[in-house]
Order: C-alpha cells, then structure tokens, then sequence
C-alpha cells in the first residue's frame, strides 16, 4: 500500500526538530560517501521548467525523488515519491509545497548551528512568505530568539507576517518600512525573496555589520536575484549546501560574482562542515554567509520524517500498489 499525502497531512506532520537532527545525521553520512544524489535535472522549453531531484540514502532504507513543475505565469507544483530501496515499491506520493520551505529551513538551521552565532539573536527576515514562515520556526527550534524585524514590500502582508508569527512564536516580531532597517543590528538576517528580473536585490554590501550571519535561500536559478553579489567575496565563511560549482552555475547572485572574477575557492560545503563537527566561528566579529540552493538529499530526508509520522498516526490515504512489479528472470523461475 502506498500512501499519499497531501499539503494539509503535510503540515500536520512535520516536526521540526526531528527534520533538522535527521538532516544534520545524513549531511555527516553524505559528506562521507554513504549516500546517493546526482546533480539535479533541469528542463526548460517555452517559459515553463521541470527540475528532478534524486536521491539514495541507505541509512534510512528509501530512495526517492522531487519533481518541480514551474511556470512564472501559473506558481509552481512540487511532488515527492520515496520507494523502498531494497523492492522498489511506492511508499508515499507527497505534496511537496509546504515540505520544501520546511527542509530549506531546516538546512539552514543546520547551518547556522555551525556557523552563527552563539548567543540569543534578533533575526531578520527579507520576504514574508512561506519560507519566511517555515525558516522562523525552524530557527527558534534551535536558539533563543530576542526579537524578528520582517521587511517586504508588501506592506500588508509584512504586517500581517508580523502579528501572525508574533502570535505563533510567543516573541515580538515587528513590520519594517524598510530592508536596511530590518537588518540593522541584526545578528541572523535571512533572505528569502524573488526579486526577480536579474539586478534588482534584497540585501546591499553596504549594510553588512561584523558579527553578522546572512542565510539566502531565494535566489535558486539564473533569473533571480537577492544577494548583492559584492557579499561573497566581503564575508569571512562562506558555506553552500551543495558543491561550489553548482551553485555557481545555479544561482544568479553567485554566477554574477564569479562573471566579476570572484572566486569560490575557499567555500566551505555543508555536508563536510557538519562531518568534522565545527561549531563556532573564526571569531565574534566574523560575517559568515550560508548559501542555500537545494538538493535532493534535503527533500528525502524531510519526506521520510513525514512519512513516517503521518503512518504513526494515521493520516493521508492508503492506496494500492502505485507501481506494479515486473519479476525479474530469477525470481520468476523460482
């Protein structure tokens, strides 16, 4: 029986400390060789995208994927299959919208347990949407938060962002009129926007102050922008979630760095930081920058949290065998 969940089990589901402590054991197996994941696939042809995201991961017993289906005219559509690893057969089909926004958080608290800073932080958040939501909770799953300062330009959703987290978090989150005032002081500042057409950007080089931790999590393929590209070469750590030349070939705030002659010499990837099990930073006044484009490993782990928990307790619908199984020769004979 296979089952499928939808975006409302989803939410249900999710849990996210239990995201974060599985993705954080399976970057340290993946940095090891212990796991499967071939560069994504993208398709393009006449304004409208596909990327596949594969993965294997053995420790957990599931191989699967994410399909992506985006059109800038319509949204976009996400959905995850997981298979058993060992008999091929359809454990879940799951609705992938709220579970992506859910593991991009939860890669990025992973990342920021490494690398930002240790004390209570006043966070900072460019874009009020979903990720915006999901990176909120995840990372007051992981340390105290004093305060959350919101810009986008949007000025009743930015409020409306405000009063509603403020409400689910039990701290004070406050709207902003504008991007340089939301990060101003702020100790963990995220970036998650689509500012579209390529040269339009969320966060200046001018507005970087020491001690600082930046996430950007927004700018994921060649036509969007967040990230003033000067950033890359000006912070003192730097740390994608996936290898340096993908990133580079991905994402425009870095593509346009490198194109300047920046190099990506010295990034750091984070499945190796995890594995040598580095906390902290090079020292209080450092500016480190986490970099988040997405993988398939990510979208598997999250899935197979879900999918276990929703199994647990009873939610989604059980279907009949989603792919039939053809024997091979051996087994037939026998």
């Amino acid at each position: 029986m296979a089952l499928l969940l939808s975006d409302l089990d989803v939410r249900r589901s999710i849990d996210y400390r239990q995201v974060i402590d599985a993705l954080e054991t399976c970057f340290a197996e993946q940095a090891a060789g212990r796991v499967t994941h071939p560069e994504r696939l993208n398709v393009a042809i006449e304004g409208t995208w596909m990327r596949l995201m594969p993965a294997v991961i053995p420790s957990l017993g599931i191989m699967g994927f994410k399909v992506y289906h985006g059109n800038p005219e319509y949204g976009a559509r996400f959905l995850i299959i997981l298979s058993s690893m060992k008999g091929g057969e359809i454990l879940a089909a799951i609705d992938g919208i709220h579970l992506t926004a859910v593991r991009t958080a939860a890669t990025g608290a992973v990342a920021a347990k490494h690398i930002a800073p240790r004390h209570a932080w006043r966070m900072a958040i460019l874009g009020s949407g979903l990720e915006a939501e999901t990176h909120c909770h995840a990372m007051t799953t992981i340390n105290d938060i004093s305060d959350i300062r919101v810009f986008s330009p949007n000025r009743a959703r930015r409020t409306a962002f405000a009063v509603r987290m403020s409400s689910q978090l039990g701290i004070p989150v406050m709207a902003c009129e504008t991007a340089q005032d939301a990060v101003h002081g702020a100790h963990h500042v995220v970036m998650a926007t689509h500012t579209g057409a390529p040269g339009k950007i969320a966060y200046e080089a001018r507005w970087l102050e020491q001690g600082q931790h930046l996430a950007s999590i927004g700018s994921t393929n060649l036509r969007l922008r967040e990230l003033d590209a000067r950033v890359v070469g000006l912070v003192d750590d730097l740390v994608f979630d996936v290898k340096a030349d993908q990133v580079a070939r991905e994402s425009a705030d870095v593509s346009v760095f490198c194109a300047a002659g920046g190099s990506l010499a010295r990034a750091r990837w984070l499945p190796d930081l995890v594995a040598s099990g580095s906390v902290g930073r090079k020292n209080d006044s450092a500016i480190t920058l986490f970099k988040s484009v997405g993988s398939g490993v990510e979208d598997i782990v999250a899935a197979a949290q879900v999918y276990r928990a929703a199994s647990t307790s009873g939610l989604g619908q059980r279907v009949g065998e989603l792919a039939t199984l053809k024997l091979s020769p051996s087994a037939a004979r026998g």
